[in-house]
Formats: C-alpha cells, sequence, structure tokens
C-alpha cells in the first residue's frame, strides 16, 4: 500500500535582510550530503532562489526569498521530506530532526528572528516555496507578531506608602541607641584596663625610695659608668687587629702531606732516572718480540702516558705465565691464546 508523501518544513524568517550567500550554503549543504551518505544525489536549481537535493526517496529543498509580506524582510525555507522517486524514504521523526539540524546549523551563522516549523502531505518543489511564502501575510501568525504585545497589568503595592518624617525619626531613635551602647562598651573597656594595671602593680616588688645608689656593687657601678661615658678612639682594640700577611707556600708542607698520605688512585709515581726508563723500554720491546699485541700496547702507554716498569714488569709476569701454561698443558689452550700470543 503505497505511503502519502509527507514533508518537514523550517522556514527562518528574518526582519532585515541577513546578507547571506545562498549559493553558499546549499555548497556547503551539498559537502555534508557528501561526507554523511555514500548515496548518489542530484542537486537541481530552480531559478536562483531555490535549490533541491534528491538522494534515494528523500528530497531536501533550500529556498531564499527576499520579497516576502511584511513585517518580514526575507525568509529562507528548508525542507526534508519524501521525494519524487519511489523507495525507502526517511521516517517523519528522522525528517523533522534533520530539517532542524540544518535549520540550527543556518542559524548559528545568521540568527533569524523568528522560526516557523510546519508539516506538510507533500513532495516539496518551488511552487509549494512560493505558497508557503505567499501565505506569511495571510497567516494568523503573522497577525499576532504584528499586534504589539500587552503592557503586564501593574501589580497592586503589598504595602501601603511610609511616611517620610516617620523614617527620620525612627533613624534619629536608632542612632542614639548605638551611641549609648557604644559609650558603655567603651567605659567597661577602660575600667577593665584599669583593673588590669593593678593586678600588675600589685604582685611586683615596690623599689624603697630612700635607698642609694650606695648598696650597688662596685663592679655593675664601674659598668653602668662605663657604659654612659663615650668610648675613646684609641683605647678601641678592633677585632682583626692583626695584619693580613700572605701565607706563604711551603714546599716541606707538601712533602709532608706526601709522606702521610697514600696517593690517590689515578696518581701513579714517576720514576724519572734514566736506567729505570730504559729498562721499561727493554721490557716493553721484549713483550713486542714475544707477543707483538701484548708489547704494542704496552708499549705505546708507555710513550703517551710515561714509563712504567712496574706495569711492564706485570705483563712480561703474565705474558711468561700463559706461554708456561699453554706449553705444559699440552696445548689444551693453544686455540684461545694462540692467536694473541
Amino acid at each position: 500500500m503505497p505511503t502519502l508523501p509527507s514533508s518537514s518544513v523550517g522556514q527562518l524568517l528574518y526582519a532585515a535582510t541577513p546578507g547571506l550567500c545562498f549559493a553558499r550554503l546549499v555548497s556547503d549543504l551539498d559537502a555534508a550530503l557528501e561526507a554523511a551518505t555514500d548515496a548518489p544525489r542530484i542537486l537541481t536549481w530552480d531559478h536562483e532562489d531555490v535549490a533541491k537535493v534528491d538522494y534515494d526517496a528523500t528530497r531536501i529543498v533550500l529556498g531564499y526569498c527576499e520579497d516576502v509580506p511584511p513585517p518580514w524582510a526575507a525568509c529562507l525555507t528548508v525542507s526534508v521530506g519524501n521525494g519524487p522517486q519511489t523507495g525507502e524514504s526517511l521516517l517523519p521523526e528522522r525528517q523533522a530532526r534533520l530539517v532542524r539540524m540544518i535549520a540550527d546549523r543556518i542559524s548559528a551563522r545568521h540568527p533569524p528572528d523568528h522560526l516557523r516549523w510546519l508539516t506538510l502531505p507533500a513532495v516539496m518543489d518551488a511552487e509549494v516555496v512560493d505558497a508557503l511564502i505567499s501565505a506569511l501575510g495571510d497567516s494568523a501568525e503573522a497577525a499576532r507578531i504584528q499586534e504589539p504585545e500587552p503592557a503586564p497589568a501593574a501589580r497592586p503595592d503589598r504595602f501601603p506608602p511610609v511616611d517620610a518624617g516617620l523614617v527620620e525619626a525612627a533613624d534619629a531613635r536608632t542612632r542614639a541607641v548605638l551611641a549609648d551602647r557604644k559609650a558603655e562598651r567603651d567605659a567597661a573597656v577602660d575600667e577593665a584596663a584599669g583593673q588590669g594595671d593593678d593586678d600588675r602593680t600589685r604582685g611586683r616588688r615596690r623599689r624603697d625610695p630612700a635607698r642609694s645608689d650606695s648598696g650597688i656593687r662596685p663592679r655593675v657601678r664601674r659598668l653602668r659608668a662605663a657604659m654612659a661615658a663615650p668610648p675613646d678612639p684609641a683605647a678601641v682594640t678592633p677585632a682583626n687587629d692583626l695584619p693580613q700577611v700572605p701565607v706563604a707556600e711551603v714546599a716541606e708542607a707538601a712533602r709532608i702531606r706526601a709522606a702521610l698520605y697514600d696517593p690517590l688512585p689515578d696518581d701513579r709515581p714517576r720514576h724519572d732516572s734514566v736506567p729505570i726508563r730504559l729498562a721499561a723500554h727493554t721490557m716493553n720491546a721484549t713483550l713486542m718480540m714475544v707477543s707483538l699485541p701484548i708489547g704494542a700496547s704496552v708499549m705505546t702507554y708507555s710513550l703517551l702516558r710515561g714509563e712504567n716498569l712496574r706495569l711492564s714488569a706485570r705483563a712480561m709476569a703474565l705474558l711468561g705465565a700463559a706461554i708456561g701454561l699453554t706449553q705444559g698443558m699440552g696445548g689444551m689452550f693453544g686455540g684461545p691464546l694462540g692467536g694473541l700470543l
């Protein structure tokens, strides 16, 4: 059984020309539909003020007109409903939600002065849009909008007017009562302060006026006299009375420190004597003849950091022990140590 067509319509009414670009609104709507659905769309222009987008069995219509009955200056019509093609279309509830969504997007850019919602049992086209715009002047809604709203009735006063003289008399009495309370509070504070002074004086030992300074000990008396008299600049001894003499660098202190404390791990004793240096180089050359990698390493270290007889002796001892192990164990370690030796 075929169903009757239905279209949800929203009219955005403007009291002044909004200055919108209708072609841009149509292109934005087409781009939004392209991102929302994969169904093929057909965009049709009816003159320059009505655009229709058909996809499946649904039609979306945008119409803009500036020749509308007063008091409006422009009207933008938005419609979502059934199209001329047969097939599955949007339900009326979804049509209403979609038309309100489109109207809200347009209202965010160009806020209207009034919104009008309709539901028509017809397929929207340019003729229906023109009929809706023509019916704006004849509708009861337009008449209601043209008539000014009645002003709300003045609400009767709940309380009768108050005499100004009575208000001034009440203020004078209030000020007098506040002044009396302030005076009583100040008197109470003064009385409490005097009583506290009496209590502190009562607990303190009184000094005998007849007592003279003769009873004070001589040391205290001299101290007071010294504090009262101005100081003598010649008698004042400064705290840093010693001259600023630079401390000489004593080489003996360094020798004592070296004798008392062990050298740091980074410190290495140097042997500057010529025989010891020659002995270290001779041992390094011998190591190079027996094992070139180990001898070259020790020789390079000696040339860069200085001769170290202890290092050369340890390397020769370790190399001799390794050769002894390889010869005594029947070549067990010959494989791993053959490349090194």
